[in-house]
């Protein structure tokens, strides 16, 4: 794993024959649209939100081989500038965007403390950058899926089987041929704005008397949202569903992402105390042509019957 910030360069090298120039120059486009968009996801567990990049920077040179001066430029890697124009591709599979700000606080804990720390604080990639790593925000997902299943579906088969198809699963029989299969989602790392980090000092409650513990005196480092600001507590997530996921699976994260946008289950650590709730400002689908807008009143805009068809089918245990 590589720290955030890190900076690298790459090259895509094309040989084309002439008459397939425009194509070439089309796919390129694509290309830029999808770097420019940081719609390119690199490396391993990219369903968890790690390999997202941004591309600061993006130049293309056309080469002519069969001319010498062409030729040349491309021996001595000279530059040789080809105009790109961005060419957006069409969105496939289904995205939802969530817009929320933080109700109360917000600690999902740091593994790297330091020995004059606190006893706990907010994860985040350096000073001051706090984020919501999408591990602990899949785990929560999940966990709040399949209660929802438990409702809709009778069959725990099924049920099974639509959680698999979405989060993927590593199966512990010897005897199973598929040992592991990959899940439809991507849960992209939360961004987090306009919030402060204040250091809290708690005692540790004996739940038999109900009184403190001896000697349990801790302190937590969380996120509060700072009112100073006018984006106070902002939040942003992004999720995606591949192309193939079926109707049922997309109405199931419709319901379990609008259940976490309205802060009806909580993510992090310290839920009991009332962290990792939020409330909903923006809620928003694109799946395959219809799109879906929900505001923070729950006003609902867009192609609703196709998402209530969505819905349906999970009613409907398809």
């Amino acid at each position: 794993m590589v720290a955030p910030d890190l900076k690298f360069s790459g090259s895509i090298c094309l040989q084309v024959p002439a008459s397939e120039e425009s194509r070439a120059t089309d796919f390129l486009g694509q290309v830029y649209h999808l770097f420019k968009k940081q719609k390119v996801l690199l490396g391993a567990a990219t369903g968890f939100g790690f390999g997202r990049f941004k591309c600061n920077e993006f130049t293309c040179s056309y080469y002519d081989l069969g001319n010498k001066s062409s030729l040349k430029k491309w021996l001595c890697k000279a530059p040789a500038p080809l105009e790109i124009k961005e060419s957006e591709l069409p969105i496939d599979g289904t995205r939802f965007s969530i817009k929320a700000k933080l109700r109360d606080s917000l600690l999902i804990r740091d593994s790297e403390g330091t020995a004059d720390g606190p006893d706990a604080q907010h994860i985040s990639w350096k000073k001051d950058s706090h984020y919501i790593p999408g591990t602990s925000l899949r785990g929560a997902i999940r966990a709040r899926a399949e209660k929802i299943l438990t409702v809709f579906v009778a069959d725990p088969t099924k049920s099974e089987n639509i959680l698999r198809s979405i989060f993927g699963y590593v199966s512990t029989d010897s005897e199973t041929e598929q040992k592991c299969s990959r899940g439809r989602l991507s849960v992209m790392d939360g961004k987090v704005e306009g919030v402060v980090s204040e250091l809290q000092n708690r005692v540790s409650i004996d739940r038999f008397t109900g009184g403190a513990r001896d000697g349990k005196l801790f302190d937590a480092k969380a996120l509060f949202p700072d009112y100073k600001e006018t984006s106070a507590g902002l939040c942003e997530f992004e999720f995606k569903l591949s192309a193939d996921a079926k109707q049922v699976e997309v109405g199931l994260m419709l319901l379990t992402l609008l259940d976490f946008a309205r802060g009806d289950f909580a993510v992090g650590g310290e839920k009991s105390i009332g962290r990792g709730r939020f409330d909903l400002q923006v809620f928003s689908v694109q799946s395959h042509g219809k799109n879906l807008m929900i505001s923070g009143n729950d006003k609902s805009t867009g192609d609703i019957e196709y998402f209530q068809q969505c819905i349906q089918k999970l009613e409907q245990g398809l």
